[in-house]
């Protein structure tokens, strides 16, 4: 009966040390597993990462292009604004020249009829 017990003993025991095997080599599964897991997880967080300070850069270089831009079209309206004020300057100019001219032709316009004026009293003292 003893050695019965025993044999009953070491059934158990061996019984017992197949489950903790069992139990280690899925617990040894179980963290390679979590260790693939981890890495990929890690690839997808560094891609992530990537894509997001990719994206930053993007909009960094798309705030600069956009305040070259601003830059761009700040010196076009002073050029504009330059270019009215220079073409209201020579239109203004341009009016007085022609004010100017049209005076002088009055002027010119004035002594001739004076003249003329003066010729036909002329004749007419001379007629008489």
């Amino acid at each position: 009966e003893a050695s019965r017990a025993a044999s009953q003993f070491t059934r158990v025991q061996k019984s017992a040390l197949v489950d903790a095997t069992a139990a280690s080599r899925r617990a040894e599964a179980a963290r390679q597993d979590a260790e693939a897991a981890f890495r990929r997880d890690r690839v997808v967080f560094r891609q992530r990462l990537d894509a997001a300070e990719a994206e930053a850069a993007a909009l960094s270089a798309r705030r600069r292009e956009d305040n070259e831009e601003r830059a761009r079209l700040d010196a076009l309206v002073h050029e504009s604004v330059e270019a009215a004020e220079e073409a209201r300057r020579v239109v203004l100019e341009r009016d007085e020249t022609v004010r100017a001219a049209r005076a002088a032709r009055e002027a010119a316009d004035a002594a001739a009829a004076a003249s003329s004026d003066e010729r036909s009293r002329l004749h007419e003292s001379v007629d008489d």
